[in-house]
């Protein structure tokens, strides 16, 4: 009897702390990673303003502007978010330097969204890293 209790405690303790590993999915990923993320099926957020993502973007990427012009916050961009993708849809979310993007993504957690990963370095380190991008009047 002791033996099942032990067993029986040690499965649920498996099932909370996997249950807690994918309700706090996410965080910073290297441009390489955040790309296989993608790839898998979730949805890439770039959340630069409309004039940097024409200069340029990461394949794939939807524009949902963080901010307008003069840092204005974009009082839509959750709603906006909600029409591409549900909140069980793993986001990949990229800016120029991952500073707006990070600030999005915890946005976005803050919202309900399950697994949202920004990208380290925004998309100076994505072209660094040579990935698939969108030239300027593409």
């Amino acid at each position: 009897m002791h033996t099942l209790r032990s067993f029986v405690t040690a499965v649920t303790l498996l099932l909370v702390v996997a249950a807690c590993a994918r309700a706090v999915a996410g965080g910073d990923v290297a441009p390489g990673a955040a790309l296989q993320v993608q790839q898998s099926g979730a949805v890439l957020l770039d959340v630069r303003t409309p004039e940097e993502f024409a200069g340029g973007h990461a394949a794939g990427a939807q524009l949902v502007p963080w901010l307008y012009g003069g840092g204005r916050p974009n009082p839509e961009f959750v709603e906006a978010v909600g029409k591409l993708a549900p909140p069980d849809q793993p986001l990949v979310v990229i800016c120029q330097s991952g500073s707006r993007s990070a600030q999005a993504a915890a946005r976005l957690r803050g919202a309900g969204y399950q697994a949202v990963y920004n990208v380290a370095g925004g998309s100076v380190a994505w072209r660094q890293a040579q990935l698939p991008w969108v030239a300027a009047g593409r």
